[in-house]
């Protein structure tokens, strides 16, 4: 079994960066939407890392995950996800 290395980072693989980019949460406002953001950062970055880093890089739209939020607009925080997956039975 090879050993784990000391530092890691998805930024630099043999040249190539498997991060996707940052977004600003706090334009024009801050709502603890946060959760949303992490999310989409989280897919962005997989989808990326199966098309082994192949241009264009996926933007996906926190905005249409935080509108799926009717009653506040995803604004409470993680909480909405998990009211999310409860009403819709993707968690019991």
């Amino acid at each position: 079994m090879d050993t784990v290395p000391d530092q890691f980072s998805w930024d630099d693989i043999n040249g190539m960066t498997y991060l996707s980019t940052v977004k600003n949460q706090n334009f024009p406002y801050s709502c603890n939407s946060g959760w949303a953001f992490s999310t989409i950062g989280m897919l962005e970055s997989r989808i990326k890392r199966l098309r082994k880093a192949a241009s264009p890089d996926i933007s996906l739209s926190t905005q249409v995950l935080l509108s799926c939020d009717t009653l506040d607009f995803g604004c409470l925080g993680v909480k909405d996800l998990f009211i999310y997956f409860r009403v819709n039975h993707l968690m019991h």
